[in-house]
């Protein structure tokens, strides 16, 4: 038991007496004592799931078609990998039956469960005795309910399937931003269901320890919480841009610095604070590609679709500012 604690719920465990009350918890349950079983188990001390303990809780909860229970998760990297925890889960599979019926214990059937009654003289009153007729088959590896839900309904993190693909080991230059850029928009997305939680690194760090994210995207972290930063005003962004640098952000110029580098405009408006913003530096790419990408509401005398920096072509500073703050606006201004 104390092996499976320390697994569940982090080493921490050994030293309090959680074994002792989970034991008594069984007992009571054995009788239907539920509130009895509860009382022992809030006694125990067990307050958080290890980062492993929820892996393992969700994979064998999915083998075997159960609920899993909404206890928090534990704000930590996890040691284990998917992998070894997807070997490791069959081993409970011997619990299948047992598990049939906790799942269907708000329907008791007597008939399929049948307790000692009573003055019984073989057994203990009100535990559970062998069936008279076989029991229901459940299979090794029975589909999970898809409506039921898993851990964080009622309280506990959520943790989510779909987030996207990373390799355990950094992958280098080449591959390694757009992997964080896609976890970025995948994080932020998650990060509005996870917005009440209160976590270690907010929404976005609960949302990338829930779905067990590799341990090198951490050192990212930055990157990907700047991405999901609530809307700022002009000004807001304007003074932190006069401000000391920020790791994940970048020091955007409205108007392009390849403007002044031309000389089509001052050097000076191009260096102004009223020029310079601070936004995430994986919105400051997006930002970038923007300019460079044909949009189809800029168009030349011929109809044809043209880029922004194109069209922007011999403009004035002026125009150029008005351009460059809707997209500013669009990627990081609120209202």
């Amino acid at each position: 038991m104390r092996f499976w604690l320390t697994k569940l719920l982090g080493p921490e465990v050994a030293g309090q007496p959680v074994p002792m009350q989970v034991a008594r918890a069984a007992e009571h349950l054995t009788v239907d004592d539920e509130a009895a079983a509860q009382a022992c188990l809030d006694r125990a001390s067990a307050g958080t799931l290890s980062p492993e303990g929820a892996m393992l809780v969700r994979a064998v909860a999915a083998r075997l078609g159960i609920d899993v229970p909404a206890i928090p998760i534990a704000k930590r990297m996890p040691l284990w990998d998917r992998r070894f925890v997807e070997g490791l889960a069959p081993v409970f599979d011997r619990f299948a039956e047992a598990a049939d019926w906790l799942d269907k214990a708000g329907v008791w059937d007597p008939d399929k469960h049948p307790r000692w009654p009573p003055g019984a003289t073989q057994g203990r009153p009100g535990q559970f005795r062998p069936v008279d007729k076989p029991a229901v088959s459940v299979p090794s590896v029975p589909r999970p309910d898809p409506n039921r839900p898993g851990i964080g309904h009622n309280g506990g993190p959520p943790l989510f399937d779909d987030a996207p693909l990373v390799p355990p080991e950094d992958p280098g230059n080449s591959y390694r931003w757009p992997i964080i850029k896609a976890l970025a928009r995948w994080a932020a997305k998650r990060a509005v269901i996870l917005a009440g939680e209160d976590a270690v690194g907010g929404p976005i760090g609960l949302a990338l320890n829930a779905a067990q994210i590799a341990a090198w995207v951490y050192e990212y972290y930055p990157y990907i919480k700047a991405y999901s930063d609530t809307p700022k005003s002009l000004d807001e962004l304007q003074q932190a841009a006069q401000g000391p640098a920020r790791r994940g952000y970048d020091v955007h110029h409205i108007v392009e610095q390849a403007s002044g580098r031309s000389g089509e405009i001052p050097s000076e408006l191009i260096t102004s604070g009223e020029n310079l913003v601070s936004i995430p530096k994986l919105k400051h790419w997006e930002l970038n590609a923007w300019y460079q990408k044909a949009n189809r509401e800029l168009k030349d005398k011929d109809g044809n679709e043209m880029t922004p920096r194109d069209y922007l072509k011999g403009k004035g500073y002026a125009d150029r500012l008005r351009v460059g703050l809707v997209v500013v606006r669009d990627q990081s201004i609120g209202d």
